[in-house]
């Protein structure tokens, strides 16, 4: 049998695939150190997952908004390693 994963950790790898492009996009327009800039990204990424902070899923707007936004780092990404 495959092992599953919870509907929780399917959000944090959710998170991180958005996030994580952030990081870097981030660490190439400030000129900072790119595996720092990931690290502390990541490292509190992790800290607010495991906070009891609750946030309730987007409607229909949050939801287009993200996928918007999403394209939006997936062409900077493209524009920035096919220089």
């Amino acid at each position: 049998m495959a092992p599953t994963l919870s509907a929780s950790a399917v959000g944090y790898m959710t998170n991180c695939a958005v996030l994580a492009p952030l990081f870097y996009l981030l660490s190439l327009h400030f000129s900072l150190n790119c595996a720092v800039v990931y690290a502390l990204g990541l490292f509190l990424l992790g800290v607010l997952y495991i906070t009891p902070i609750r946030v309730k899923k987007p409607q229909l707007r949050g939801v287009a908004f993200l996928s918007v936004f999403g394209l939006g780092e997936f062409a900077v990404l493209l524009r920035v390693l096919t220089r």
